[in-house]
């Protein structure tokens, strides 16, 4: 006979974001059963899809919401303290409903479905946004960005952002100058593609006279700049940005000299993707841009030769504070032990009680 105890039961329900369910785990955590008194709530990995019942939580500074499975961004009207919201691994796929968060520094949306930065123009202080692991495809996709005017770290790694449709523009900011390496295309034979034998130190324009059966590669290489032209003018709207990643998105594989075209158009960018930006790094890279190779391995060279420079002059200040230093131990050696060297020194000085005064 079946056990009659156990009876059929459909899937769990999903947990609401219920006023006594928040008090609890406000309590589980440490924090105060009193929902004002609270300036951290960590309602993380708990399965919930929206985001309610937080109005009495007015001092909130800090709130952990990843691992849910929110799809939309609600219910923080009554959160105007708000500073670090942290919203990845959810289902989200708009940023919406932020306008009275204005205090907000940090926003983490990574792990979700959104397709478009938008609704950023009410928060004046954000300077970190994390956007990795979500759909954009295009530049017009995350034009958004100009908006964030106080941002300094912008991580939009592992999209789908791939080369789309931009407006013409001039290629001179990212590709290296005409004048930089002589122009190898002009005297090229009919139908003969000129892409692999234009020197990295021609300009973009150059590859745009490929005559011939070359038409369609040369287009591309024209597409490739005037994309990053695009982005790389989307990015100077943000002057504070120091820190970008956008690796794992197809456009880099497509993009020529990716790194040095990006470290010399955004003189203030301190971090891209996988590591520091250094400023011989940066040198070579201005210099690139303004004269191909030779000016490169000109730059890299003079910064080489300053560093040396440098480093032999902190050498000889070092070598000379050694000998001051060495001259004054000699004297601290005088003053600090008298006796041990009237000893050692003058014996002849020393005052001996006569004999006469010491058996009488």
């Amino acid at each position: 006979m079946a056990n009659n105890s156990e009876t059929a039961s459909g899937p769990p329900a999903v947990p609401a974001m219920t006023r006594a369910l928040l008090r609890q785990i406000c309590k589980e955590s440490g924090q105060y059963e009193t929902p004002a008194l609270n300036d951290k709530l960590y309602f993380h990995f708990r399965g919930f899809t929206k985001i309610e019942n937080l109005d009495n939580y007015t001092k909130v500074r800090a709130l952990w919401l990843e691992g849910n499975g929110i799809r939309n961004i609600e219910g923080l009207d009554n959160l105007k303290e708000l500073q670090c919201l942290f919203l990845q691994q959810n289902c989200i796929r708009e940023i919406q409903n932020l306008d009275s968060c204005t205090k907000l520094v940090t926003l983490d949306l990574s792990y979700n479905c959104i397709r478009r930065i938008q609704g950023l123009s009410s928060l004046p202080h954000l300077n970190n946004i994390k956007l990795a692991y979500n759909a954009f495809e295009t530049i017009d996709d995350i034009r958004g960005l100009a908006e964030c005017r106080a941002l300094t770290n912008l991580d939009l790694s592992h999209n789908y952002i791939d080369l789309g449709n931009s407006s013409e523009n001039s290629s001179d900011l990212i590709w290296p100058s005409a004048h930089g390496e002589a122009n190898m295309v002009e005297s090229l034979p009919e139908g003969e593609c000129s892409f692999s034998a234009v020197p990295c130190g021609s300009s973009a324009r150059a590859v745009s006279l490929v005559p011939g059966g070359c038409d369609a590669e040369a287009r591309q290489v024209q597409s490739d700049s005037d994309w990053l032209v695009n982005f790389i003018e989307l990015l100077r709207q943000v002057p504070g940005l120091t820190c970008l990643y956008f690796h794992g998105n197809p456009v880099i594989r497509k993009l020529s000299y990716y790194r040095k075209r990006i470290v010399a158009g955004l003189p203030g960018l301190r971090y891209l993707d996988d590591r520091p930006i250094k400023p011989m790094e940066r040198q070579a890279s201005e210099a690139w841009v303004n004269g191909g190779k030779v000016a490169e391995t000109a730059a890299i060279k003079r910064f080489k030769d300053a560093e040396k420079m440098q480093f032999t002059g902190y050498l000889e200040d070092f070598r000379r504070m050694q000998v001051r230093r060495s001259g004054l131990a000699l004297v601290s050696t005088d003053i600090l032990h008298p006796t041990a060297d009237a000893f050692q020194q003058i014996p002849s000085k020393i005052w001996v009680a006569p004999h006469s005064e010491v058996y009488s």
